[in-house]
């Protein structure tokens, strides 16, 4: 994961008086290591420091509506003010997941409409075909901005280090899965729910006779059979 700098140094308020939400967000520094510390700032206030010790990262909340999620203590609302920029960690990202804990992911009404409310009202066919035609008729670019680049691989990947790239760590997923099933060439393997064929043509470019039933893998078919790849078709 990419982590940036913490950006040069701002004169820091250090005057004991602190708002109501500046005093919870300082409560978050007992969930750091001992010898972390991090900065953060409210929307027109001055920069401020929770914890002792080095400075791991800096939390800026942009505007209201991160400050709201903020003091929810809701993991999905503070998460969703990242991702719409209401709120910016710069720093060391995965020392501010450490803060993690003090959050709450308790949403008992969508859980009990997600689990039961759809399938009462909807129907689990019906709610199930919906779901997956929401999730293959996205655009395959949507995908490509958070998969790993070579393979396209939909599960996790397996790292050796931190620094490691995503597509060096997938390679060594289907590297280290082909060693599970001990599969040389010649071998034959029925691959049950494809996604875009990154097993498939991994193990089918090494000689693995592999068999599909997903129709995206025709995509990886028409760039693979030049390169050697072996697809058993549907009825062998």
């Amino acid at each position: 994961m990419k982590t940036t700098m913490v950006p040069s140094p701002i004169t820091l308020d250090t005057t004991p008086e602190l708002s109501t939400v500046e005093k919870l967000i300082c409560a978050f520094a007992r969930h750091l290591p001992a010898g972390a510390a991090f900065e953060f700032s409210l929307p027109g206030c001055p920069v401020r420091r929770a914890g002792e010790g080095a400075v791991k990262f800096r939390v800026t909340l942009h505007n209201k509506k991160a400050v709201e999620a903020l003091k929810s203590l809701d993991e999905m609302r503070v998460g969703q003010a990242y991702l719409f920029g209401d709120l910016s960690i710069d720093g060391d990202l995965i020392a501010a997941f450490d803060v993690r804990n003090i959050f709450t992911d308790r949403h008992p009404l969508s859980f009990l409409w997600s689990i039961y409310g759809q399938k009462l009202f909807r129907g689990q066919v019906a709610s199930d075909a919906r779901w997956i035609q929401e999730h293959y008729d996205s655009e395959p670019d949507f995908y490509l901005t958070f998969l790993d680049k070579k393979a396209r691989c939909y599960s996790h990947a397996y790292f050796a280090s931190d620094d490691e790239s995503l597509e060096s760590a997938v390679q060594r997923k289907l590297n280290t899965a082909m060693e599970a099933c001990a599969l040389q060439p010649g071998s034959r393997v029925l691959d049950i729910g494809a996604g875009w064929g990154a097993f498939t043509e991994h193990a089918g470019m090494r000689g693995v006779h592999v068999t599909d039933y997903l129709q995206r893998i025709r995509a990886v078919r028409k760039g693979s059979d030049r390169k050697g790849f072996v697809a058993l078709p549907r009825d062998s």
